[in-house]
């Protein structure tokens, strides 16, 4: 892993999410190497020579910027992150997103942190202070760790994200999961809600979006991995998604009704 320390021009950019507001990314690049990640196009065009997973910068002034954009700027809502995991391992040295967090949610602004580390306990003493303030999100794609690891080498497995996620309801934190991608066959996603629906608040969907991953590279991850889908992948670019998409959202629908949980679907 290479490591970059860089300077940041602005803390707080205008989100392009549909609920609005502002993302906040103390991190680019990402060491959990997700081989799904819609961000490796955005990494590839500054780091055209290396491989997604392998470069981290790490962005040391954005908590002194952020100090200053809060007094400054229209409140509105904060998601961490879109391009980067707010606590991969380097934020146990770094903290650049706790000394965010803490001056986000010390000015009463709004927060969203979506994750896929278990780290983010480590700010549990901070989070028990502004729960009206405050969601937390983790992502889960598969259940199973070993196949975690084939798809997210870098990321803590999905067994310690549920337990961290259980942590944090029990201290009453509002707490949501997001299942995304789903990867057709791939993605279980009854298994999914059944073991996390008691600890979620809310469950988020997101389908995968084959224009913005690199598809040649995931379909040889399919490949070499799980042989018993390839066949379905191979056609998948060339099938009806809108169709695919509708019958998925009556699935989630179906399932929520099954589950009594609060949903969002993330997809049109």
């Amino acid at each position: 892993m290479k490591i970059y320390l860089s300077q940041a021009k602005s803390a707080l950019n205008k989100s392009k999410l549909s609920n609005g507001g502002y993302t906040l990314n103390p991190y680019s690049g990402c060491p959990h190497g997700c081989q799904y990640c819609y961000n490796q196009r955005f990494f590839n065009i500054i780091h055209p020579e290396k491989p997604w997973g392998t470069v981290l910068e790490i962005k040391t002034n954005l908590p002194e910027i952020l100090n200053k954009e809060v007094k400054t700027k229209p409140r509105a809502s904060v998601f961490l992150s879109t391009i980067t995991d707010p606590y991969n391992p380097q934020e146990k040295q770094h903290k650049i997103t706790r000394q965010c967090l803490e001056i986000l949610l010390t000015n009463n602004w709004p927060v969203s942190v979506l994750t896929k580390s278990d780290l983010i306990l480590r700010d549990l003493d901070l989070f028990k202070n502004y729960l009206k303030n405050l969601e937390v999100g983790f992502t889960v794609t598969v259940l199973d760790n070993k196949i975690a690891k084939i798809l997210e080498p870098g990321a803590p497995v999905p067994s310690r994200r549920i337990a961290a996620l259980q942590k944090l309801h029990q201290n009453k934190i509002f707490t949501y999961v997001f299942v995304a991608p789903i990867l057709p066959q791939i993605t279980d996603l009854e298994k999914i809600i059944a073991s996390t629906y008691k600890f979620a608040d809310e469950i988020w969907f997101d389908s995968l979006n084959t224009k913005l991953i690199k598809w040649p590279q995931f379909l040889a991850i399919i490949k070499n991995n799980f042989s018993n889908q390839w066949p379905f992948y191979q056609k998948f670019l060339t099938s009806d998604q809108k169709k695919y998409e509708a019958e998925l959202k009556q699935q989630i629908k179906n399932l929520a009704e099954k589950y009594k949980i609060k949903i969002k679907i993330m997809f049109c």
